[in-house]
């Protein structure tokens, strides 16, 4: 699975699996780690990581900026193409913008869950987790 990090985050530099605290991310790692599935976090700051890896707080990183999106594209797509060919599925629990970095490697091994905003996705994951 691949999650977005949330805006609620610890105030000091954890691990990944830590460091976020929004409703959405604890419901994905808790689901993930009871059932022994791999994850991997989508954060704008940090690209994508691993629950293991260190990372820093953050404030929020504005993706409607092209420029800022392109960088952050590459970053993760470049990340994502080292840990993709382990995976015949990939579940995507994230927002639209989020899922737009994914586009360039996105096959028929991805899916994501559909909603209408934040509140909507957190209802969904919670009836089928």
């Amino acid at each position: 699975m691949i999650v977005s990090a949330s805006r609620r985050m610890k105030s000091k530099a954890s691990p990944a699996r830590e460091m976020y605290e929004g409703p959405l991310f604890r419901m994905v790692k808790r689901f993930c780690e009871a059932k022994g599935y791999d994850y991997a976090v989508v954060s704008p700051k940090h690209c994508l990581v691993l629950p293991d890896e260190l990372v820093e707080p953050h404030s929020d990183v504005n993706l409607a900026d092209e420029k800022v999106f392109g960088r952050l594209q590459e970053k993760v797509l470049s990340r994502l193409k080292e840990i993709l060919p382990r995976y015949d599925r990939v579940i995507i629990v994230a927002g639209t913008r989020y899922r737009e970095l994914l586009k360039p490697v996105w096959d028929d091994r991805f899916t994501y869950i559909k909603a209408s905003g934040y509140g909507d996705m957190v209802r969904k994951v919670k009836e089928l987790i």
